[in-house]
């Protein structure tokens, strides 16, 4: 194990995350029971966050401001799409600013819904956070796999053969 950060490591982060023009702070790990796990350089947070854990040292903090392109990029002005309102469900509050969240071939993702029509609403598919320069600040807690209370098979079965070899050598005993 490393005491550096470096790609391909497993680390755990702590963060606020918050809008630089705003302040508004739209996640904060510390709020959860365990901290954020993820493999660095795996492309599995946006770029910024990626690059500015790498070298630091557990225990460390910083904060970073990051610009759209080092976060989630640009809007797209043609990222927007007319649903049909018949495909909500009946439940469902149909209003400008309401979260839609909608599962496709490439995954799950959530819209925003931008101007409701009579038959339809033009929903915004582009990422909340897009065009917005983004501050975080970071804590780097852990790296390596975090443990875990589950154990695998392999090592199940070596616990059930010691106990087996246990009990065994009692029985030849008596």
């Amino acid at each position: 194990m490393t005491d550096t950060v470096k790609s391909g490591d497993v680390i755990q982060v702590h963060y606020v995350g918050t809008i630089t023009d705003t302040g508004e702070e739209f996640d904060n790990s510390y709020g959860r029971e365990t901290p954020f796990q993820f493999e660095v350089g795996a492309g599995m947070v946006i770029g910024g966050f990626d690059a500015a854990v790498q070298g630091m040292n557990v225990g460390d903090k910083k904060t970073i401001s990051l610009t759209p392109a080092q976060a989630y990029g640009q809007r797209n002005p043609e990222a927007l799409i007319d649903f049909e309102k018949a495909n909500f469900p009946e439940e469902f509050t149909i209003e400008v600013g309401a979260l839609v969240p909608l599962s496709g071939p490439s995954g799950n993702t959530v819209a925003v819904i931008q101007e409701v029509k009579e038959d339809v609403v033009v929903l915004d598919m582009n990422h909340r956070l897009a065009g917005k320069s983004l501050n975080f600040d970071l804590e780097v807690v852990g790296i390596g796999a975090a443990e875990t209370e589950e154990t695998t098979d392999e090592e199940e079965a070596e616990e059930t053969t010691n106990e087996e070899e246990a009990e065994g050598t009692t029985e030849d005993e008596d």
